[in-house]
């Protein structure tokens, strides 16, 4: 909201505090940059600070994500150094650990003791957090904090409750969240705070409608006090990046090679974006005698398994690796068509960013996410998730029928219409100046 100071004649900017668990060059850090680019300085003073990033942001992440100078604070947990815990309070957390994890201990032992250390590391990072979130509204004094994440959106609600500090808070819900916790050390408690705190917050969104019906149901939020916000993209900003050159010389002459079909797939290298069940798909298309490659661009802790698995399957000449890029879309922008494993999503901004490029789209029809952005498969090809053969015959189909691809190609450059970042902001700006928004 903007108020007028009389004494100067200039706008007062509303100060909007963003938390977020971290950055790492993500989907939330490229929306969080659209919102700060085009917001910071218009009617709001935006300031963002990571929960879990050691530094405020990676050098070499600064000239991709564009946020204006004096946007980004230290890091939440930076500051633990700062706060020196009374030992009523390390008592406490370790009391809280322990309940926690206890019932590992019939299981094994060995299992109980990396749990309760997990969960009193959680614990720690919470109480350092809460504390540095705290100095940070007495100096800054927002007058809404916008909590995208899980752990953001309970420090931000614990710190309000405990210093009963009078400021609105929204929180954005981003992944499939009740299944997300399910396996680690802390879930018991993550539930418990959950479903006491995000009943509290003044307002949720969620990225889309699938997330939305899970926090209603799974953690006791009200339906009125949430509305689906989808994702955007930039579609300039994609295709003017899609025309940059490569450097490398190799993957070049490889992404350029006529008569070899090329498919992308762009993410994390972690078990849930499926790229073991792509690769194995990928096998049986070239048992097919399809001519095609294979290009598998992000980092993750499974690179060396998945490097592994394509030479274990004979497809290491076809499959390339090409790491994390700053723009990945000068790759996407050569390949033929995209395609996309995943187990577990909120709302995939990759698939927007492909649609944008004007990809014809292959998905996982994992629970939430890409069913609800291909329109229940007008818009892509939906295949069940961790089925390698179903995955194949989909790629297949795509390589063998090119009027299927061209029919697929114009499909993503009309959808791709009701995701541009435009529509994202005026949402987000809405929010910002009212704390909520209309369903």
């Amino acid at each position: 909201m903007e108020i007028d100071a009389p004494e100067s004649g200039k706008k007062q900017l509303r100060t909007i505090l963003f938390v977020l668990d971290s950055f790492g060059g993500g989907g939330v850090e490229r929306c969080l940059s659209y919102i700060t680019g085009r917001l910071h300085g218009s009617a709001f003073r935006i300031l963002v600070s990571p929960y879990l990033a050691e530094m405020s942001l990676p050098a070499h992440l600064k000239s991709f994500h564009h946020f204006p100078p004096g946007t980004i604070l230290p890091a939440l947990i930076k500051s633990r150094r700062k706060f020196r815990q009374p030992w009523h309070i390390t008592a406490f957390l370790r009391f809280m650990a322990l309940v926690s994890t206890l019932h590992k201990l019939p299981v094994s032992r060995q299992d109980f003791s990396s749990s309760y250390r997990w969960v009193r590391r959680f614990l720690d990072n919470y109480y350092c957090s809460i504390l540095a979130l705290n100095e940070i509204i007495k100096k800054e004094k927002p007058g809404l904090i916008l909590a995208f994440a899980r752990n953001s959106a309970l420090i931000a609600l614990i710190t309000r409750f405990l210093y009963r500090l009078p400021i609105p808070i929204c929180c954005s819900h981003r992944g499939h969240l009740s299944k997300r916790i399910y396996y680690k050390p802390n879930a018991g408690l993550f539930k418990v705070l959950s479903k006491m705190f995000f009943k509290r917050a003044d307002f949720h969104t969620a990225v889309s409608n699938g997330i939305r019906e899970d926090v209603i149901d799974k953690f006791n939020v009200p339906a009125a006090k949430i509305a689906t916000l989808y994702n955007g993209v930039d579609i300039e900003s994609v295709r003017k990046q899609c025309r940059e050159p490569i450097e490398d010389d190799r993957i070049s002459r490889l992404l350029s090679d006529p008569g070899v079909a090329r498919i992308m797939n762009i993410g994390r290298l972690s078990e849930t974006k499926g790229q073991e069940t792509l690769i194995r798909a990928f096998q049986k298309v070239l048992r097919s005698r399809m001519n095609c490659r294979l290009f598998i661009a992000g980092k993750g802790e499974r690179e060396e398994y998945l490097q592994s698995l394509a030479q274990e399957l004979g497809v290491a000449e076809s499959v390339h690796f090409l790491g994390w890029h700053r723009n990945p879309f000068k790759f996407l922008a050569r390949c033929d068509f995209f395609v996309s494993g995943s187990y577990s999503e909120g709302f995939p901004n990759v698939l927007l960013e492909a649609m944008a490029a004007g990809l014809p789209i292959i998905a996982a029809d994992c629970e939430f996410g890409p069913r609800e952005l291909l329109a229940d498969g007008k818009f892509g090809i939906l295949v069940p998730i961790k089925d390698e053969n179903a995955l194949a015959e989909a790629m297949i189909r795509v390589l063998t029928d090119h009027d299927l691809r061209k029919q697929l190609q114009s499909l993503s450059t009309e959808r791709i219409q009701s995701f541009r970042v435009e529509l994202m902001i005026r949402k987000y700006e809405e929010l910002l100046t009212h704390g909520k928004i209309k369903g």
